[in-house]
């Protein structure tokens, strides 16, 4: 990219005021004192016998380069070029130099004094960088020492002194996205620091657009052939049925499968059995509505039936096509029929025996189940596909089934045990009011997270102590140690309720157990968790209790993303039923948050998300371009991790890739967004919920009978926050700056509509930090937003 900066008015860089402090024993913070730069001395010549004793290291950098710059020599590092390009004559001298070079740089020769003069400042400079970390008790880094400090008008005293004392803070901000963060850094030519956060933000776009393509190309298509088929099966069945209890399960599912074909299509209701007429459209109405109600087809007479679930969230609020797919997939997935219930367990059985009998219709039920179990999980109920292996191999006859209890109930014994075995996601016994044992056409998918958190709330005092759960439950029992320290020591949730450690305790030993590589899910979370283990190697920020919480916070907003994408197949748990050319463009230096655990992590991640759709025929030239681009993405951050981690300076090639990382995420996730062959040139083409990467999902229902407050509980994300870190590069330290999650929890009303994407994103217009963890705060520093110095540090672009 080319940049011009010739066009900016000769001015001197404003004088910086960084108030003082002291350090807890007394002496000085290692934070900045008044400094000030003015473009005048670059012009002037130069003093080569000026004490140095008492310039700060940022100012020596400058004073190093004007011999050199006054006789036409071309500085790389972009910072210090735009101080020089301040001046009347630097960028012509520089032009003429070049013109004589003959294609080769041109290198500036230095008089004698002058010579000496740049020798005193680089030693004098080397002294001053073996203090980059000599700092009094309670501090970590030596903000005196920072090389770019004149590239903000002004840094208030209290972000300095948490960076001074934690090596980095986070800064509160209204960004939609993070790569504008990097977007930013790039047109004020600011080090970037590329964090976790953005990828894993990038990682979520990619996963939510598979599903988006999976979805509307072939499960869309392959549903409403397998659906629009059962029901003519079942109507043939229902017409030319031997017996009435035959007749009764070919009605019955008649009418199942034509409520089904309906909320797929957008189309009247297929002919049903007049018996079924009026309960077909009351449950059409109820499905619209999104109320949990009563149910006289599933038998839901005393029971509410949890209509609620239905109302489309996630992505499928982005077209029509995408939220009937939502509420018939929901429909066919959470439709229940009862074990212990004949007439329902009879119509299951009726649907695994045609499907056994029609092997195209088997093909296209395996081939919508089993992507979507590679992707997020097996089912957690007993799937009608189950009960018809188990007719096969048992060797079952349809009439008898039908016709003589005795069959029936040795068959029913059978898919008991898979029900026992499998079934883990379920309300407590006690508060379990329709049936223990259900079987669906499509089961949910089983989540660990969610066994984790239906486990972590109180089900036994006569009014609950723990109601509901929290995310950081979640990741402490996967073996988060900042979540665990979190819960026992700053939220005490250990003396709120007495059972708290016994559940952590169990929920952990489970998760030890848990087969994490099965499923994109759980390699996902697997992702997350590897970011938080420690690594001797990482730099000094990284090696701190605070870094680990941010880190935490960044895993938790990743969770609440990955739950928003699979909000329509995973099981939520529910504690109770109810309801170029010239001179050379410069460089920028910049930094990328080393960690290497979570690159390689996600690295395989993406390979086996492509792998899954290659093996099931479900990839396409688009799929795998996309996936193509965020590897080599990966990999590049992966590479430049360990250099850093090996002290390898870095090219300029690879600085200036981490300069345009902005740019490049969001050309890759317009192309996640973008819609057939309609073209996205830019980010203001974005609209909807899309635009913004805050995103919500509703993941536990809180409504035991012992909870007198039920409600639903919501991850999210809300906007973009800065993260200013200081990082040594070469050997001088940077101030970077990059772009971090906000994570939150909250809690509304059972009674309230499921919250969508847009309703959240009005929620955060009035109320931005709703939801922000109290043991978030001392990671943040509201208020202290630091203006860039865009008199001085300036991209005009291309």
């Amino acid at each position: 990219m080319r940049r011009s900066i010739l066009h900016l008015a000769i001015v001197a860089i404003a004088g910086l005021s960084f108030a003082s402090a002291q350090a807890q024993d007394g002496s000085d913070a290692p934070i900045l004192r008044d400094n000030r730069v003015d473009t005048a001395i670059l012009s002037r010549p130069i003093n080569p016998k000026m004490d140095l004793s008492r310039l700060p290291l940022y100012l020596l950098r400058i004073y190093r380069q004007i011999p050199a710059a006054q006789q036409g020599y071309w500085i790389m590092q972009q910072d210090l070029n735009a101080l020089f390009s301040q001046t009347d004559w630097y960028y012509s001298r520089a032009e003429e130099a070049a013109s004589h070079g003959d294609g080769e740089p041109f290198r500036a020769v230095l008089k004698p004094d002058e010579q000496a003069f740049v020798d005193r400042v680089q030693a004098r400079e080397r002294e001053l960088l073996k203090q980059n970390f000599t700092v009094p008790k309670g501090y970590r880094v030596n903000l005196r020492n920072l090389a770019n400090p004149y590239q903000f008008e002004a840094l208030p005293a209290g972000m300095q002194e948490a960076l001074a004392r934690n090596g980095f803070v986070i800064v509160p901000q209204n960004d939609i996205q993070l790569f504008h963060v990097y977007e930013n850094n790039d047109y004020h030519n600011f080090p970037s620091f590329v964090t976790t956060d953005l990828h894993l933000q990038l990682f979520h776009m990619y996963f939510d657009f598979v599903l988006r393509q999976l979805e509307q190309e072939k499960l869309i298509p392959m549903l409403s052939t397998f659906a629009g088929n059962m029901y003519n099966h079942m109507k043939r069945q229902a017409e030319t049925a031997p017996d009435a209890a035959t007749r009764a399960a070919a009605e019955y599912n008649q009418t199942y499968y034509a409520v089904g074909c309906a909320l797929l299509t957008g189309r009247p209701l297929q002919p049903v059995p007049a018996a079924y007429r009026a309960m077909a459209e009351l449950e059409m109405k109820h499905v619209a509505a999104a109320r949990d109600e009563l149910s006289e087809f599933f038998g839901y007479t005393e029971v509410k039936y949890p209509y609620s679930l239905y109302r489309p969230r996630g992505h499928y609020t982005r077209n029509k096509s995408l939220e009937r797919y939502f509420r018939a997939m929901m429909w066919f997935q959470t439709a229940p029929a009862c074990l212990d219930n004949d007439r329902q367990f009879r119509a299951v059985v009726m649907q695994a025996a045609v499907l056994s009998d029609h092997p195209e219709d088997m093909k296209r039920y395996d081939d919508l189940m089993e992507p979507i179990a590679f992707l997020v999980g097996e089912p957690d109920n007993v799937a009608v596909r189950q009960v018809a292996d188990l007719l096969r191999r048992g060797r079952y006859v349809l009439k008898a089934l039908m016709t003589d209890d005795a069959t029936l109930e040795k068959f029913r014994r059978e898919v008991k045990v898979i029900a026992e075995a499998q079934n883990r996601i379920r309300p407590d016994e006690r508060f379990e009011l329709s049936c223990r044992d259900k079987i669906n056409l499509m089961p949910q998918r089983y989540l660990a997270d969610s066994e984790v958190m239906l486990g972590m709330v109180d089900n036994d005092s006569p009014t609950t102590r723990r109601g509901c759960p929290r995310g950081l439950d979640v990741f402490a029992a996967f073996g988060n140690e900042t979540a665990e320290r979190i819960l026992l020591d700053e939220l005490k949730e250990a003396t709120r309720w007495d059972q708290f450690t016994a559940r952590l305790a169990r929920a952990k030993e489970r998760m030890a157990g848990l087969d994490r590589s099965r499923t994109v899910y759980n390699r996902w979370m697997e992702a997350l968790l590897e970011m938080s283990r420690a690594d001797t190697r990482h730099p000094y920020f990284m090696q701190t209790p605070l870094w680990a919480k941010k880190n935490l916070n960044t895993s938790l907003a990743s969770w609440a993303e990955l739950r928003h994408d699979v909000i329509l197949y995973g099981e939520q748990p529910v504690v109770a039923e109810c309801g170029a050319g010239g001179l050379p463009d410069p460089y920028t230096v910049g930094y990328v948050e080393p960690n290497t655990r979570y690159w390689r992590r996600a690295i395989e991640l993406i390979d086996l998300t492509a792998s899954v759709l290659r093996k099931h025929g479900l990839t396409s030239e688009r799929i795998e371009a996309v996936s193509q681009s965020l590897r080599e993405q990966t990999e590049f951050l992966l590479r430049v991790s360990e250099k850093e981690l090996s002290g390898q300076a870095l090219t300029e090639e690879e600085y200036n890739q981490i300069e345009t990382v902005g740019s490049n995420v969001e050309w890759i996730t317009l192309e996640f967004l973008r819609e057939g062959d309609e073209p996205l040139s830019g980010w203001d083409d974005v609209h909807g919920a899309d635009k913004s990467v805050a995103v919500v999902a509703d993941v536990f229902t809180a409504n035991g009978r012992n909870n007198p407050e039920k409600c639903v509980l919501y991850e999210a994300t809300g906007y973009v926050d800065h993260l200013y870190v200081v990082v040594e590069i070469e050997g001088y330290l940077y101030l970077t700056r990059g772009a971090v999650f906000s994570y939150h929890e909250f809690s509304r009303a059972v009674s309230d509509p499921r919250m969508t994407d847009e309703e959240w994103q009005k929620t955060l217009e009035k109320k931005p930090r709703h939801g922000v963890p109290d043991w978030m705060r001392e990671l943040i520093l509201p208020g202290a937003i630091p203006a860039d110095n865009e008199k001085v540090f300036y991209s005009g672009g291309c």
